[in-house]
């Protein structure tokens, strides 16, 4: 079976933590726009930040209750290449969908909430779960009941996301499980003051790809649904 799964390390506030963990080999780093949490991101330092990653290195942008015009604004000014939706999206669908024609678009649902026959927007194609059960949005850090999740083959679902209580103990059990697209962390790689810890991170990342090769090494399965979809480059979540 051919599988890798995409790693998002959220909550960076710093240039010396992104390079870091961009060294340790995430896929993504995201960078939190809420004014209310404490790895709130300014727009204009996350733009220098930008400039010193690689451009494989996907720069999220994770926004709550947002309207299209704050996000594009954001966007232009810390050179994002995805944007990540909490809360209830503000505007019109038809202004959503155009965002997500020009970069990745992607859409949070709470695991606790009963799954929709269909997805929110049919024209986003990365759904991230989580918890939803926080006071800061997209920082969670309790752990939910996977099989809540839908099934990864399921096309119309695309890339599936998962966040909340992941650490280097338990990610490899959802991997080999549940094969999803992407896991999203931040509270278990850091230490003290919101920083990222390289030692927390280089365990996560050994976690993660221990649990792929003990995947790719299981008898032939369906494919996970978004294995190759838009937005991919040598298998790099890209704009």
């Amino acid at each position: 079976m051919s599988y890798r799964v995409r790693v998002k390390i959220c909550g960076v506030t710093n240039i010396v933590d992104a390079q870091m963990v961009e060294r340790e080999g995430v896929d993504a780093i995201g960078f939190i726009f809420w004014p209310q949490s404490p790895r709130v991101a300014q727009a204009a330092r996350i733009g220098e930040i930008s400039r010193v990653l690689s451009p494989l290195t996907a720069k999220i942008g994770v926004f709550y209750d947002a309207g299209v015009s704050e996000v594009e604004k954001t966007v232009r000014r810390s050179g994002l290449t995805g944007v990540q939706i909490c809360g209830k999206p503000l505007g019109q669908d038809r202004d959503w969908r155009a965002l997500s024609r020009r970069m990745r678009l992607i859409r949070v649902l709470s695991a606790w909430e009963e799954l929709p026959d269909d997805p929110p927007w049919g024209f986003c194609y990365d759904h991230l779960f989580y918890p939803g059960l926080e006071e800061l949005p997209g920082v969670a850090s309790q752990r939910f009941d996977w099989s809540l999740l839908p099934e990864n083959t399921d096309e119309k679902w695309g890339r599936i996301y998962v966040s909340g209580g992941l650490t280097a103990e338990n990610v490899g059990e959802l991997i080999k499980t549940y094969q999803p697209y992407a896991v999203d962390v931040c509270t278990a790689v850091e230490g003290s003051n919101y920083r990222k810890d390289r030692v927390a991170v280089r365990e996560f990342m050994a976690a993660v790809h221990e649990a792929e090769c003990e995947v790719r090494t299981e008898p032939d399965h369906s494919e996970p649904a978004g294995a190759a979809g838009p937005g991919e480059i040598n298998g790099n979540i890209t704009s």
